[in-house]
């Protein structure tokens, strides 16, 4: 089974629509026990967002967790009243995706409320937007949150519940593609940032076992690529580089020729740049 936007010649296609009023407000209901719901006021929230799945879960978990919401009919009007109107995001958007999802992210700049987050919060955030949008084990998470795993589990758990991720069996951390969209628009994760992070995947991909075993270690690579895609750099282009060059011996051991000479061509372009055609 495979789920694509894209259509896919020899298979039996079928289309997947957005939930039904009903559906909608069954999963609201369900993601928001322990609140006074009015049908009426939640069928006009959710006929705002086109009964769209993941925004149906996202409205419910911050209206639950929201103690100073007391009706549906509040939450719309303060989502109404954070109006965002992000012209350069939508024109990012317009350029991948379909004009439901642009219609999307206006809700979600509206949403979600990044000045209310604490500043752990917002590291954590960073951490997973600059890594591909599937589950990420969360010991790796934590691992960069300088051994201060205990006081950084429940803040993961807390962004889990309000929306911002979700989170896979209890040992794996999940963002949104949409969302991370967003995350990498508003938070715009620097080198500083996720160096921690960084250098990790940097040492991984340079490792003996990651050498040994090239096929079993695929993973790594999509998380280099992703961290060279994703990190604002600014002043510290030598250490992308870095990273380029390490994904380069992977796909070189892998037999990978072009996407190997393309990354190491990349980086001696970054490494002549910043110290010189002397060096």
């Amino acid at each position: 089974l495979f789920t694509s936007r894209e259509q896919i010649t020899g298979f039996t296609t079928m289309n997947i629509d957005t939930l039904s009023e009903e559906e909608a407000i069954a999963l609201f209901k369900m993601h928001c026990t322990g609140k006074d719901i009015d049908d009426t006021e939640l069928k006009s929230l959710l006929q705002d967002i086109g009964y769209h799945t993941l925004m149906t879960e996202i409205l419910a978990k911050v209206y639950a967790t929201h103690t100073g919401l007391k009706s549906i009919a509040d939450f719309a009007g303060k989502i109404q009243a954070r109006a965002i109107d992000d012209e350069a995001l939508q024109r990012m958007v317009r350029t991948a995706h379909s004009k439901k999802e642009e219609a999307l992210y206006k809700y979600l700049l509206r949403v979600f409320d990044f000045d209310a987050l604490p500043t752990e919060a917002l590291h954590l955030l960073k951490q997973i937007a600059v890594l591909p949008a599937e589950p990420i084990h969360i010991e790796l998470i934590l691992a960069v949150t300088d051994k201060e795993v205990e006081r950084y589990r429940p803040i993961l758990e807390d962004l889990a519940k309000k929306g911002w991720v979700s989170l896979r069996n209890n040992d794996a951390v999940q963002m949104h593609r949409l969302i991370q969209m967003l995350m990498l628009k508003m938070l715009q994760p620097t080198y500083q940032d996720c160096a921690t992070l960084h250098d990790t995947i940097g040492k991984l991909l340079s490792s003996d076992e990651a050498k040994a075993k090239p096929l079993q270690t695929q993973w790594l690579i999509k998380y280099g690529i992703s961290l060279t895609q994703y990190i604002n750099y600014q002043n510290q282009l030598i250490e992308k580089a870095y990273l380029q060059n390490q994904i380069g011996f992977l796909y070189e051991i892998n037999g990978d020729y072009t996407q190997a000479l393309s990354l190491f061509e990349q980086s001696i372009q970054i490494r002549e740049k910043i110290l010189g055609n002397e060096d």
